[in-house]
């Protein structure tokens, strides 16, 4: 169902818009995955803003984990889109794809989660992950807004949000790096927040690194963001997506006046 008074018909978007696509080249998913988020086995990695998942599906070719067994029992390296030679055999990739799909998914080195709220890129991102044919045990995709997202269980974060994203963001950010979540932003920053590492690619574009030791002393802590004790609801989180969208509104009106 689509948010804030849009028709429930309206099914190619979730929420508003909080950042434009602008895909990840292989370098920047390197800088991100390798430099800084450190990914390792056993990692829950969290893409907010993923696109067309490209920096999911680069996370596991880190781990050659899109590597399963065909019906003759070979080993096959599922990177290839059309067909693979098997034992002299030739194995469709829909047989292969029908065998990762039912692997456990902690049977993965990692786990990875993207969520993106254009219905277009979803289906791109779903279209990806077939055709390097990642199972959905591996990568899932959730076609929501990241303000209605709960990524507790993440250990490693990747984020694509304009600032007034950032924003609305900001108090679940603080407390995932109060878990000792290490968190890394594309292009825009974490308001009032400092980053650990700051690389800059092609001498224009930022990658920024925040770890725990982001939360100086004198940077207040998420329960400083928290009006009460309880968890934050759905409810807060449109209530804080609709301050960002009205700001980004007025902005826009300022600039075309």
């Amino acid at each position: 169902m689509a948010e804030f008074g849009a028709s429930e018909d309206q099914n190619d978007k979730i929420g508003e818009k909080l950042a434009p696509f602008n895909p990840t080249s292989d370098e920047a998913c390197r800088i991100a995955l390798v430099d800084f988020l450190q990914i390792k086995e056993g990692d829950i990695l969290y893409d907010l803003g993923c696109g067309d998942a490209r920096l999911l599906v680069y996370a596991c070719k880190l781990f050659n984990t899109t590597t399963s067994k065909g019906e003759e029992g070979a080993v096959l390296d599922n990177i290839a889109v059309e067909k693979e030679e098997v034992s002299g055999n030739k194995v469709d990739t829909a047989i292969v794809a029908t065998t990762i799909t039912s692997t456990p998914a902690a049977a993965y080195p990692i786990r990875c989660v993207g969520v993106e709220y254009d219905l277009v890129y979803v289906n791109k991102a779903k279209k990806l992950l077939s055709d390097n044919l990642i199972g959905e045990e591996q990568v899932s995709i959730l076609h929501d807004n990241v303000l209605n997202i709960d990524f507790s269980e993440a250990n490693a974060i990747f984020v694509y949000l304009v600032p007034d994203g950032m924003r609305a963001l900001r108090q679940q950010l603080i407390m995932a790096l109060e878990r000792d979540v290490r968190i890394v932003t594309y292009v825009f920053s974490i308001p009032d927040l400092t980053p650990t590492d700051v690389k800059i690619y092609k001498g224009i574009t930022k990658i920024y690194l925040y770890t725990a030791e982001s939360l100086s002393p004198s940077m207040p802590s998420s329960q400083a963001f928290q009006t009460s004790s309880e968890p934050i609801s759905a409810a807060n989180r449109g209530s804080k997506l609709k301050d960002a969208i009205r700001a980004m509104k007025e902005k826009r009106a300022g600039k075309e006046s």
